[in-house]
């Protein structure tokens, strides 16, 4: 079958690999986001996702990628990796090269034409799914938005399925029939597996271990020095042959902005190790124990290779059991019915239920690790107020930038009606944002300005809040009010002499300047900028001085929080997160 390569070129060609001073071309560093969904509820789970990541994120290390693979993968996991992964580029040294794969399931809004991408716990009815699903268009901006990459291909195999989840208003129209047509960014290369408004194959008849589109690339990858289109051409080609005899056929399409070419397997097939900077240690994300290699993965590809992969989800909880694994094996040598596999399951289950990993109340980053990018923090963790009430009367805050975000700056104009928190997610994760890049002076910064205090929001069960009004807010200390304004600030003198200066606040009406307030006392509720325009999110700034010089208040902050909800748990960048482990 001989189809042409239909490509959609926006701003001119290709050009060949940048050369250094001396005409010899820039070593690679080369990095890798893989991410395969499969775990989804009935009827919508999928067989071939987890395997296809897999193998292709074992080709790519192979050609000197520093390779991350995410498997069943949540909202709040998927934008922590792809953060690293955006992070790993931009800090590259010599020529950054991205490759980004998504498998799994996705949809379009049929109302506005924009198309999303499905976490593992994305699926429900329709309000929940827009909120959890990712939009790619976002996804998109992420992979490309200030990651100084020289280039980036970047795959998407997903609409695998029309999922038809209804809906309980009109504002959205029932999904599946495929993505809208989309545009790449700057430097990248974009292949659905699918056309628009089409679905792709999960498996078909013929085909049962991977998709069709990634056995096509698979078997692509082998060919060596393939550019960027010239692979796309061939997998593209490939994909439509293996799905010829089915109705319809599948037949993907791609869409490339300007940018270097890449070559993936170089004519060695493999990355000179002499011409590369040092790869970095791949971290592996992972959300079940199929991941570990040994009996328990075996065991798994039995059930796979048996056609019992509808078992998989029983069986996953007790893998960590050598004596379970070992007796599974042990019926499926002999070919045991599946009513003794399910009674073995159960008899290993009912035996060693699985403690449940209590999650804390709340996560927090240490004194002074500001967002990277946004500015050096305090190195100072002295708490300069170990008695204070917390001054948020609510048991969700956290402290977040409302400036910047985990994918750079979170503003382009004054009226900023989203908070930048890093992620979303139930459970209050606070970053400290004393010494944010700003002009105003502060001393204890090490540049000499910077942020004067911290911003606290209130949180729910999607992340930060932006715009509940009224949350109240109280005196931290017991002291005189120094400062009462029109354009809601407070400013609170303690009877020790440290001053705290509250924004953003709605004041109580009968809070004058001398007024006495005892700690914990009302003093008005959360707001905004002179509780209107220009708008910025519903927030409280809270600074403190100590003889006239800023201090930063969030280590006294993080122990008064501590002492009204229990002790939260210290994460530093990439550690674990939630119920998410990584594997050094």
């Amino acid at each position: 079958m001989g189809l042409s390569l239909l490509v959609i070129i926006i701003a001119a060609s290709f050009a060949r690999a940048q050369g250094g001073p001396d005409g010899r071309p820039t070593p690679e560093s080369r990095f890798a986001l893989l991410i395969g969904n499969e775990a989804y509820p009935a009827p919508w789970k999928l067989d071939t996702p987890i395997a296809d990541v897999e193998a292709i994120g074992a080709r790519l290390k192979d050609f000197g990628f520093s390779t991350t693979i995410l498997t069943d993968a949540s909202f709040p996991e998927i934008l922590i990796a792809t953060d690293r992964y955006r992070r790993a580029l931009k800090a590259a040294e010599g020529r950054p090269i991205g490759f980004f794969y998504f498998a799994g399931h996705g949809f379009m809004n049929e109302h506005e034409e924009e198309n999303f991408l499905v976490p593992i716990n994305g699926i429900g009815n329709m309000s929940a799914m827009m909120d959890e699903s990712l939009s790619l268009n976002l996804m998109l901006s992420l992979l490309s938005h200030d990651n100084g990459n020289t280039a980036q291909i970047v795959m998407i195999d997903a609409c695998r399925a029309a999922l038809g989840i209804s809906s309980d208003t009109r504002d959205f129209v029932p999904v599946g029939g495929g993505f809208s047509q989309v545009s790449p960014r700057g430097g990248m290369a974009l292949m659905l597996s699918t056309r628009p408004r089409q679905l792709a194959y999960d498996r078909t008849a013929m085909l049962t271990q991977y998709s069709p589109f990634a056995k096509a690339l698979l078997e692509n990858l082998e060919k060596p020095d393939l550019s960027t289109l010239a692979l796309m051409g061939e997998v593209m080609e490939r994909t439509a042959e293996l799905t010829a005899t089915e109705t319809p056929s599948q037949i993907p399409e791609v869409y490339a902005s300007s940018g270097t070419q890449i070559r993936i397997n170089t004519a060695s097939a493999t990355v000179s190790q002499e011409d590369q900077p040092p790869v970095q240690v791949s971290v592996v994300f992972r959300t079940d124990k199929t991941a570990t290699r040994g009996p328990a993965h075996e065991l798994v590809a039995t059930l796979e290779a048996q056609g019992l992969s509808d078992i998989r989800s029983r069986v996953q909880p007790v893998l960590d059991n050598p004596a379970f694994v070992a007796g599974a094996s042990e019926l499926l040598a002999h070919n045991s019915s599946r009513a003794d596999l399910n009674a073995l399951i159960d008899q290993y289950t009912d035996a060693s239920p699985r403690p449940a990993d209590v999650a804390p109340p709340f996560y927090y980053y240490a004194t002074g690790a500001l967002l990277p990018g946004t500015g050096i923090g305090s190195p100072d963790p002295t708490n300069y107020a170990t008695d204070i009430v917390f001054p948020v009367d609510d048991d969700r805050v956290a402290v977040v930038s409302q400036v910047y975000g985990p994918f750079g700056i979170g503003s382009g104009s004054p009226d900023i009606e989203v908070n930048t928190a890093d992620f979303r997610g139930p459970v209050p994760i606070w970053r400290d944002n004393f010494c944010e890049q700003r002009n105003w002076q502060v001393n204890a910064c090490p540049s000499g300005q910077g942020h004067q205090g911290v911003d606290l929001v209130t949180w729910s069960d999607d992340g930060p809040v932006n715009k509940q009004l009224g949350t109240p807010i109280v005196a931290v200390e017991a002291g005189v009010i120094t400062l009462r304004t029109d354009n809601t600030t407070l400013q609170l003198r303690d009877d020790s002499g440290r001053v705290w200066r509250y924004l953003n606040l709605k004041i109580r009406h009968d809070i004058v300047r001398g007024s006495r307030v005892e700690a914990g006392d009302l003093l008005g509720s959360m707001s905004n900028i002179l509780g209107g325009r220009p708008r910025t999110t519903v927030h409280l700034h809270l600074d403190l001085r100590i003889d006239g010089t800023f201090r930063n208040p969030y280590p006294a902050l993080l122990a008064a929080y501590e002492r009204r909800v229990g002790p939260g748990r210290q994460i530093a960048e990439g550690d674990r997160y939630l119920s998410m482990t990584i594997n050094r």
